[in-house]
């Protein structure tokens, strides 16, 4: 996407979603907290699973030529993909696949490696008690009713819940366990999904009630793209305010970034 003349390609991200609205309804006090100081949350959670200070972490990585930051570094890139997968039922054998290796693991074998991986999905839940406590009930109403509901009202149906009596198949077991896992994914990525709709709606509608010359052009995953013409900049105040305004535990953030030629040339829009 390359924006005409006169016009400054914008584009909006949500800022970890899935993570605030998994903040949101577990009332972990470690994720609330995060969010409330403005920490970053993978920072953070490095800090909590692997006793690296929070203060100490962030200084090494500003600084790529400090000694300690391709250590420190491989260890929040763990704490990120764990992040995320935990809250999606992701096993340590998924997590091994997915996650780099830390130094001292570089000549682990494979069963070695995914047992680290269960330690860390652990030690994780150890310490976000209130995240498990999450999976462990969206888990069960999943089970119980055979559909979950988004915060917003939409319903997801989960019959497969039920596969091993419905098809007679004990091996059928599987199924049931995954629709379980889909259930708890529903609660945050179908939550963020209709957040992002209404965003969507509530922009369109702007930009079309008021004439205006700047327009919404695509989206990617969770990020709005806009040709904002430049004599209206005033929007994005606006925009920002449509793509924030919901009332979660934790705020919901939308980052944006610019750029006067193509996506790959984008900067930060302080």
């Amino acid at each position: 996407f390359i924006c005409p003349e006169d016009y400054i390609y914008i584009l909006a991200d949500y800022s970890q979603i899935e993570i605030r609205i998994t903040a949101h309804y577990s009332k972990d006090p470690l994720l609330l907290e995060a969010y409330r100081l403005g920490q970053d949350v993978h920072t953070r959670t490095m800090s909590e699973v692997f006793g690296v200070d929070y203060d100490l972490a962030v200084e090494i990585l500003s600084n790529k030529k400090n000694p300690r930051y391709e250590e420190v570094s491989t260890l929040r890139t763990v704490c990120k993909i764990v992040n995320f997968g935990v809250i999606y039922g992701v096993s340590p054998m998924g997590l091994s696949e997915q996650i780099p290796r830390p130094a001292k693991y570089a000549n682990a074998s494979e069963e070695e490696w995914v047992e680290v991986c269960t330690q860390y999905v652990e030690d994780y839940f150890e310490k976000y008690q209130g995240v498990k406590r999450f999976v462990d009930k969206y888990s069960y109403l999943a089970k119980k009713q055979a559909f979950v509901e988004t915060h917003f009202g939409r319903i997801r149906h989960l019959p497969e819940v039920n596969a091993v009596a419905i098809l007679g198949d004990r091996q059928k077991y599987w199924m049931e366990k995954k629709a379980q896992r889909q259930g708890v994914n529903v609660m945050i990525q179908g939550s963020a999904a209709d957040l992002f709709k209404i965003a969507l709606v509530r922009i369109n509608k702007m930009l079309r009630e008021g004439n205006y010359k700047t327009r919404l052009v695509n989206t990617v995953h969770d990020e709005v793209q806009f040709y904002l013409h430049k004599d209206e900049k005033f929007l994005l105040a606006k925009i920002r305010e449509y793509m924030e305004d919901f009332d979660f535990a934790v705020p919901i953030v939308a980052d944006f970034s610019y750029s006067k030629t193509s996506w790959a040339q984008k900067q930060d829009l302080k």
